[in-house]
């Protein structure tokens, strides 16, 4: 019995490369207004299908600035840079990224790698009436104030006072007391005074206060709503 056989080599599609990872190591995406964004910052970057990325095709760059920070990387791995001074006196958002070109010579790009900076907004239970920035400073809870426009507190049961201090172009719209089922937001106080930001620079701000007679006897929470 003879036969002929005929073997076909099966070639498989071709598999685009693409970032799986493009980070700045301990780099928070979300900063306060005055912390120092500059200087030495470690890049960390990895590729799905490397074998198919050139080599040394990959660049790092600074979008905000369209600036070519390093060029000549690997598909993978690690750089210190230096990202120079940021300014960050005034809310901010500065991107970068990274670049890679495939053997098809067709480039292709990591997602944006973030960082924003926001005012931030002070809030909780506190034993005196928040008169300086340090004492608003020194609430138990913080956020940016780019977060949302709603977020909770807890009581606890030892204080009687409860602020909440946002930047005055923030409102507070409703505090409900979803422990007792129902609003107290005009039970809260305004004043405005001046809160610094991390670099000390002050910032006019709305602080809203409940005072209690006595402690609550169970912890509440408050849900708390602003414009």
């Amino acid at each position: 019995m003879s036969g002929t056989f005929i073997q076909k080599l099966c070639i498989p599609p071709y598999a685009t490369p693409a970032f799986t990872t493009f980070v700045i190591s301990g780099q928070a995406n979300v900063i306060e207004v005055g912390v120092p964004l500059s200087g030495l910052k470690t890049f960390i970057w990895a590729t799905s299908n490397s074998f198919n990325v050139q080599p040394a095709s990959v660049l790092i760059r600074d979008v905000t600035t369209n600036t070519i920070l390093a060029s000549g990387l690997a598909s993978a791995g690690s750089t210190i840079l230096n990202i120079g001074v940021i300014p960050n006196i005034v809310p901010i958002s500065h991107s970068w990224r990274g670049e890679g070109v495939d053997t098809q010579a067709t480039g292709f790009n990591s997602a944006n790698f973030t960082v924003s900076s926001s005012y931030f907004e002070f809030y909780g239970p506190t034993t005196v009436n928040s008169t300086t920035s340090a004492q608003v400073r020194a609430l138990p809870n913080n956020r940016a104030a780019s977060a949302g426009t709603s977020f909770s507190m807890s009581t606890g049961t030892i204080e009687k006072i409860f602020e909440i201090a946002i930047p005055a172009t923030k409102t507070l719209v409703s505090v409900f007391d979803a422990t007792a089922g129902f609003f107290i937001t005009g039970t809260f106080t305004l004043t405005t005074f001046n809160v610094n930001d991390a670099g000390g620079t002050p910032i006019s701000y709305n602080v809203y206060r409940l005072n209690n007679a006595v402690p609550y006897a169970t912890s509440h929470t408050f849900n708390i709503v602003t414009t």
